[in-house]
């Protein structure tokens, strides 16, 4: 057995990713993350973010990759999160980047995203299709900061209806 087969199981629960840290986490040196970096059995996705070769990418695979280089308690957010959760008026071709927020300072760039602090501290993210993502009410709020007004009135109207919590949510807060 290889020493990089337990990781096997944790990539594919992660839309095949995996961070440096799973994969010390799981027993691997390195010498040994290095060692698969260079014969090409690895390759990195993102700052110490890695895939296995062969294995397909994704949109979602990015995403992933994204949270996992910034670390916890980072979460999909904006455009992206809207995609995750559903919400019209946002589909992937219309974005040209990932978004993610961090609650941390964070000095890092992503390869394949722009990193925000959130306006509001929103405490856990939700998981969205095995993805950190930023809650509902946060992913509107941000969303409104980089959509155009159409795209964000049927990002809102369907989150009313897939949702209807969000209505009772909507009243309190928006009259403030």
């Amino acid at each position: 057995m290889r020493r990089d087969e337990p990781l096997g199981g944790l990539a594919r629960q992660q839309w095949g990713v995996f961070s440096a840290e799973q994969a010390f986490e799981h027993g691997c040196s390195r010498w040994l993350v290095q060692r698969r970096v260079n014969s090409g059995d690895w390759v990195e996705v993102e700052r110490g973010v890695y895939r296995f070769r062969g294995c397909p990418d994704s949109w979602r695979a990015r995403v992933r990759a994204g949270t996992l280089s910034l670390g916890a308690p980072a979460s999909a957010s904006h455009a992206t999160a809207a995609i995750l959760w559903g919400l019209e008026g946002v589909d992937r071709p219309s974005i040209t980047q990932l978004h993610f927020s961090t609650l941390r300072e964070c000095n890092r760039t992503l390869w394949n995203g722009v990193v925000h602090r959130p306006l509001i501290e929103s405490g856990k993210p939700s998981w969205r299709d095995r993805i950190p993502t930023t809650s509902l009410a946060q992913t509107l709020i941000c969303l409104a900061s980089v959509s155009s007004d159409e795209a964000l009135e049927l990002a809102l109207d369907s989150a009313v209806r897939k949702f209807p919590a969000v209505r009772g949510w909507l009243a309190r807060e928006l009259p403030r």
